[in-house]
């Protein structure tokens, strides 16, 4: 029985010595390289951070611009509607202006027009 405890025994320290070694072989390296990843991926990180935060500076400049050019347009747009407004508003008076005298010039055509008739008219009955 005793054999068989120092075969058990041997046959577990053999497969620890085994494993050691598969440890020493396997495992270490790649819990180097897992590591070594890491300390790459960092600065990666950094980097891509960067240029993220770059392209966003250049995004916000162009939408700042688009902005800008905006509220230009919009500007000449009120700009326009107030000049057509106000051509709006002479074409008004001047039409107003163009009908009052055109009633102007007529009325006193029509008095004469109108005396004459009556004149006209008393001058039958006489």
């Amino acid at each position: 029985m005793q054999s068989g405890i120092e075969r058990e025994q041997a046959k577990t320290e053999e497969a620890k010595s085994k494993l050691a070694l598969l440890q020493a072989t396997c495992i270490q390296p790649l819990q180097e390289r897992n590591n070594a990843l890491r300390t790459t991926e960092k600065p990666a990180r950094k980097e891509s951070q960067k240029v993220d935060e770059a392209v966003l500076w250049e995004v916000n400049v162009q939408v700042g611009l688009a902005e800008k050019v905006l509220t230009s347009k919009q500007l000449q747009m009120n700009e326009m509607k107030q000049t057509i407004s106000k051509h709006e508003e002479d074409l008004e008076i001047r039409w107003m202006h163009t009908a009052l005298t055109f009633t102007l010039k007529e009325q006193p055509q029509r008095r004469l027009t109108e005396k004459r008739s009556n004149w006209h008219y008393s001058l039958q009955f006489c």
